[in-house]
């Protein structure tokens, strides 16, 4: 069972039928599994997804532990096993990755995300979240279960799904029904499809406790999803084999396709029973007016760590009347399955705004602030701006993802070197920060170049400084072969760099 729920080896590499003689359990929680998924940050009674160089080790210690499952994994690192795995089968297979991919939605179209009066993103009103990145895989496939023209690309994601009423599986979908939004087809491809094409709608809390829609902007997703390119390490786009083209003919044709077969399968759809729960419609065609009183964030996506961050927000009123106005900016981490933590930070601002006038607020997100709470959590902060009328009590939400860029490690190879000839390796890691990091560790790794995995200790590095460290290594195998380094300590992230040498033949 590659995967997450009913398949089990309905593999065909080319037009020649294949099929597993026994099935291979990946993440299955009733038989014995490859990997183990875990997602609560607490990793001290197995390896945290971040440390995990690839798959080999992985798979290794399964086979080690004689078929206990290996802790623990998130989607990144099921995809990267199950690539290697159908690989080692024959089977064509790579790694996608959508961009702000919603799950766990049951087959709606839409995300809906739930606010307190203070701007917070409140968690656990509903399953379904917009999920900053996901990584599931593709494999070629003949499909003669299918009507014709379904062979090519299948995707298949081998992240344990949210168990629940509603079943959710795994695939193989066929890419181009996912496009053409054939629910009809096996396996799973309305889940891809809400993947891909739903939208986020916003409610906030009012004062009685009851959830009000609020205003904002349509949040789409599925718009960025990308593999590595073959032979080299660019990305390549795969987002039109998904969708067309957001807002075109095609696009909204099938959408409406998709629900009249939602319509007719809503009644067995189950929503969140404590906040409202509005029809479904079309996300196309939600939020098409624009609003007469909204505000906009302007902030950079992405922010070097370590800086302070300007933030500024621009009310707009065209109401045709002056407002009484209290806007409220909140900051929360967002976790990568699109959890978000508690807000850490918060500012009121309270204003009148005659109408024809725009109003620009300025504040900066100190890394005093943000810098702690990111860490051992995220890299991506959830900026929210609540504006809310004082007289009618409408709400206007804005939101946007603001990404820390993390310092990366700079690597010195040489492109080329002989096989059994001896070389070295130049590592370089910066600290951005305004503050030492601490307990610096360095591990290399790259087959054909170093004989297992070596570590080394930089140390703390003074803030705003470098460290270097030098690498001797003598490669054993020709070919294209990949230094892989990494980097950790308690104020960050892991960081990961790569550099492919060319190794020539000896002789």
């Amino acid at each position: 069972m590659l995967g997450g729920g009913g398949w089990t080896g309905r593999l065909s590499p080319g037009a020649a039928h294949f099929s597993l003689p026994t099935p291979l359990q990946l993440n299955s929680k009733t038989h014995q599994a490859i990997l183990e998924g875990g997602w609560t940050g607490d990793y001290s009674d197995g390896t945290s997804p971040f440390q995990w160089p690839g798959s080999a080790p992985i798979l290794r210690r399964w086979l080690a532990a004689r078929g206990q499952p290996v802790r623990y994994g998130q989607c990144w690192v099921f995809a990267g096993v199950l690539c290697t795995v159908l690989r080692s089968l024959g089977i064509p297979t790579r790694v996608v990755t959508s961009f702000a991919s919603a799950q766990d939605t049951a087959g709606r179209l839409r995300v809906d995300e739930y606010f307190d009066e203070s701007a917070a993103l409140i968690p656990g009103l509903s399953e379904a979240a917009v999920w900053p990145f996901h990584a599931w895989n593709e494999c070629w496939m003949a499909r003669r279960d299918l009507p014709t023209g379904y062979d090519g690309w299948q995707a298949v994601d081998a992240t344990p799904q949210e168990e629940g009423s509603y079943s959710s599986f795994c695939g193989p979908a066929p890419v181009r029904a996912i496009k053409e939004g054939r629910l009809d087809l096996p396996y799973d491809v309305a889940t891809f499809f809400a993947a891909t094409h739903a939208t986020c709608a916003a409610w906030v809390r009012q004062d009685n406790g009851d959830f009000q829609r609020a205003f904002s902007s349509t949040k789409f997703v599925g718009n960025n999803l990308s593999t590595k390119a073959v032979g080299s390490d660019r990305c390549e786009d795969l987002t039109h084999h998904y969708k067309h083209p957001e807002g075109s003919a095609a696009e909204r044709a099938v959408l409406k396709k998709v629900f009249q077969e939602q319509e007719r399968l809503q009644d067995q759809i189950e929503g969140d029973s404590s906040p409202p729960q509005p029809p479904l419609a079309p996300p196309a065609q939600e939020d098409d007016t624009e609003p007469l009183l909204f505000a906009h964030i302007q902030a950079k996506s992405s922010w070097p760590l370590g800086q302070d961050a300007p933030v500024s927000v621009l009310v707009v009123n065209r109401t045709g009347e002056e407002k009484s106005l209290a806007l409220v900016l909140g900051a929360q981490p967002l976790q990568y399955d699109g959890k978000a933590l508690a807000q850490f930070w918060k500012e009121e601002h309270h204003f009148t705004l005659p109408s024809g006038h725009e109003e620009a607020l300025s504040t900066t997100l100190p890394y005093a602030e943000y810098g702690p709470a990111l860490r051992n959590n995220s890299l991506l902060l959830k900026l929210t701006a609540l504006l809310r009328d004082t007289a009618s009590h409408s709400n206007h939400l804005a939101w946007q993802e603001i990404r820390f860029c993390a310092p990366g490690l700079n690597i010195q190879v040489p492109e080329r070197t002989a096989q059994f000839q001896a070389t070295q390796a130049e590592i370089q890691l910066h600290n951005p920060l305004p503050e030492p990091l601490p307990g610096c560790l360095v591990s290399v790794s790259g087959w054909g170049l170093i004989h297992k995995t070596r570590s080394y200790r930089l140390g703390d590095i003074p803030a705003g400084s470098s460290k270097a460290l030098r690498i001797p290594f003598t490669p054993t195998q020709a070919g294209p072969r990949r230094l892989t380094v990494r980097a950790e300590s308690p104020l960050l992230q892991p960081l990961k760099a790569c550099r492919t040498i060319q190794v020539g033949a000896a002789a």
